[in-house]
């Protein structure tokens, strides 16, 4: 059992590159990675490593196609497990669409392919004249006869960056519509019969219909993506709504959605994909509005702190959404993070959080102070009221009826919690405060000074104590104590205002947290747990290497069980040091009690019984004196059988009792009983002790 070890991790999966869902699993990009996600259970079931980043994921059929940005790329099998050549030496692949057995490829430098993935060969090499944006494979309105490489999908729809759109044949590349009337991008191509909807970054929906007027609605936004669903064109780029539109463009509704602004829509089965401007993954499905069953944090969003609440655990990113994850998900393994998005009027990050059964508290960057009301029912979050602020919130702490907050100007304010009413403010410092707590009726703060700083309820600053020989980073109180940690490499434990012990690292320790144990965090990634009263540290594990993954919080998950993050990842700690010292306790107490069972037996002469219970412990004297008085009479077989649980010890033991004539003929009746039984010697021991039993063996005739 280790002392300390990681039971959860549940770290982003997504880079926002590229997304794929087949009926169990979902597929996301990860660098040069391809992530596979039980969609059940969000467990992370294999990383599938390819040789350069993933630029696009496309589910076909039985197989997901990966794109990467080097021009190549491949198949993979989740039935098989095969990951396997498609393409090598293309261009960046910029988008992917398919019609049965043919998937259409779109590269960075305007080329557009058909391939026939059973055969693996390309049947149309179309060259266009910029960058493809986006690809449409609309089926043909009447069946087309099938020959060799023919798809019966009759035409692509092709979009390019600069605003340009191409209707070719599927079969000859014959471009037989083009236009270029949106001055950007296009984002969005849907079809319908013989009308082709298109959407772009100029801000404008488009209505094709070949042969008539082509019908403009400017929207005043970028728009980033679109779908049909029954009678509505939806349109994502207003921020966090989607916007129905019907075909005629003449009327829209507004549907916001609890997420930064949507990038891009893809549509896998019953299901919606939306991917946010945060790389945050939404999965739900299209209603009169778009109904959100599950969101999977994206990889841009280092945690800031973390807060637990009874069944939910609150997430502080570098997001301006806080994220709440199910207590539930925090099982043993390795899971995507998946959380409730919640939103409030704050655009930056925020720093810290504080709550209890009924509210919870952020302090943000842009120097917000949001209030929620907590639903335990439905373990929810919702915005109840700001307090803006002229500087960053960098510190939090409730004390019954009021909250406490701390600025990165030095300023600590009292509030009345229910009311956000201020009742003080107080300047104990002019660096950030980076920790409060409430010991008595006395408020400590720290900050990047040295000092720890004290407040009474008044807004009086008392004289600072001393201690610290650089800023201090993190404070924590538990039953009338406190800790403190310091960029000077130390952990300090106080009492009445005096230093009592101080535990040493060997670098800043950015967090700690004060419980029956301490735990602490330092700015290489390694978590320690310590007895503070002995000043011992008892267990470290390194949870991350990078420099960029840093630890900005560790919480109290439940006895023994922590939860901190480094980066954007969240890990579950098991501390067994209790456990391991109960286990050591109840060792020394049976080895304890089996010595004296050992000792009372030598005193009534039972000499085998004695060795019985000696060898059991380990303890060498002992044993041999037993086996010394062990008669030829007694038989041997308890012993050996004891023995039997532990042949390396048994045989290393008579390997050296061979050597004393005294043990010598115990050693050999213990021998030829091994033997009889068929143990495994290895070779060196059966020599060694062929070896020592002649040579003994010579001394008792020499002697004898």
């Amino acid at each position: 059992m280790e002392a300390l070890q990681q039971q959860t991790k549940i770290r982003p999966v997504f880079d926002g590159t590229g997304v794929a869902r087949t009926a169990t699993h979902l597929f996301t990009s990860y660098g040069s990675q391809v992530v596979k996600v039980c969609s059940a259970t969000y467990a992370i079931e294999k990383e599938i490593e390819v040789h350069s980043t993933v630029s696009a994921l496309y589910a076909m059929q039985e197989c997901v196609i990966i794109a990467t940005v080097s021009g190549t790329v491949y198949t993979y099998s989740p039935a098989s497990d095969r990951l396997e050549y498609l393409l090598k030496d293309t261009v960046l692949v910029k988008e992917m669409t398919q019609y049965e057995a043919y998937l259409a490829i779109g590269t960075a430098d305007g080329i557009v392919m058909v391939v026939d993935v059973e055969n693996r060969e390309v049947i149309l090499r179309k060259v266009l004249q910029a960058s493809i944006s986006k690809l449409f494979w609309r089926q043909a309105s009447t069946p087309q006869p099938k020959k060799a490489h023919q798809s019966s999908a009759s035409t692509l729809v092709v979009g390019d960056v600069r605003g340009g759109l191409s209707v070719l044949d599927a079969r000859t590349g014959r471009v037989f519509y083009a236009d270029t009337t949106h001055t950007s991008t296009i984002t969005l191509i849907e079809a319908e019969g013989s009308v082709i909807y298109t959407g772009s970054s100029d801000g404008c929906l488009h209505v094709h219909e070949i042969g008539n007027e082509l019908k403009v609605r400017e929207v005043g936004y970028a728009i980033t993506a679109g779908l049909i669903y029954n009678d509505h064109l939806v349109v994502a780029g207003n921020g966090s709504s989607l916007e129905y539109y019907t075909k005629d463009l003449a009327q829209r509704t507004a549907a916001p959605v609890p997420a930064p602004r949507i990038l891009s829509l893809i549509v896998s089965g019953e299901k919606v994909l939306l991917v946010s401007e945060e790389n945050d993954l939404i999965i739900g499905r299209m209603e009169e509005t778009f109904v959100v069953e599950d969101t999977i944090i994206g990889d841009n969003d280092e945690i800031t702190d973390i807060l637990v609440l009874d069944d939910v655990v609150v997430v502080a990113t570098n997001s301006a959404m806080l994220r709440v994850l199910d207590r539930a998900q925090l099982r043993s393994g390795e899971y995507a993070c998946t959380a409730q998005l919640v939103q409030a009027p704050n655009q930056e990050c925020s720093l810290v959080l504080a709550g209890d059964r009924k509210h919870l508290f952020s302090g943000t960057k842009d120097g917000y102070i949001n209030r929620f009301a907590f639903d335990l029912g439905s373990k929810t979050l919702a915005f109840k009221e700001a307090i803006e602020t002229p500087s960053p919130i960098t510190a939090l702490c409730i004390h019954q009826d009021v909250l406490l907050s701390g600025s990165d100007d030095g300023s600590l304010k009292c509030w009345k919690k229910s009311e956000s009413t201020l009742l003080f403010t107080a300047v104990p410092t002019t660096t950030e405060i980076t920790g409060i707590a409430v010991i008595g009726e006395t408020i400590i703060c720290t900050s990047k000074d040295k000092e720890i700083k004290r407040i009474d309820f008044r807004g009086v600053v008392s004289s600072g104590i001393p201690g610290h020989k650089k800023g201090i980073w993190a404070l924590d109180a538990h039953n009338g104590a406190l800790i403190t940690s310091s960029s000077d490499k130390t952990v300090r434990f106080w009492r009445d205002g005096a230093c009592t012990h101080v535990l040493q690292h060997n670098a800043s320790v950015v967090k700690a947290l004060l419980r029956d144990r301490v735990v602490t965090a330092t700015s290489e990634g390694v978590v320690r747990v310590w007895d503070a009263q002995k000043e011992k540290e008892l267990a470290a594990l390194k949870i991350s290497a990078a420099k960029d993954e840093r630890i900005w919080s560790i919480k109290e998950l439940s006895d023994s069980l922590y939860v901190t993050s480094a980066g954007g990842s969240l890990f579950v700690l098991k501390d067994n040091t209790k456990e391991i010292e109960r286990q050591k306790e109840e060792a020394k107490k049976e080895r304890y009690i089996t010595k004296q069972k050992g000792l009372s037996l030598m005193n009534h002469q039972r000499y085998l019984e004695a060795a019985v219970e000696f060898f059991k412990l380990d303890t060498s004297k002992e044993i041999k004196e037993a086996v010394k008085h062990i008669d030829a009479s007694t038989p041997i077989q308890p012993l050996v059988d004891e023995m039997g649980a532990n042949q390396p010890k048994a045989l290393k033991c008579v390997s050296t009792w061979t050597r004393s004539p005294q043990l010598f003929s115990t050693a050999n009746r213990i021998l030829q009983e091994i033997l009889q039984r068929r143990w495994p010697i290895d070779h060196g021991r059966a020599e060694d002790i062929a070896s020592t039993l002649s040579r003994t063996t010579e001394v008792l005739h020499e002697t004898y």
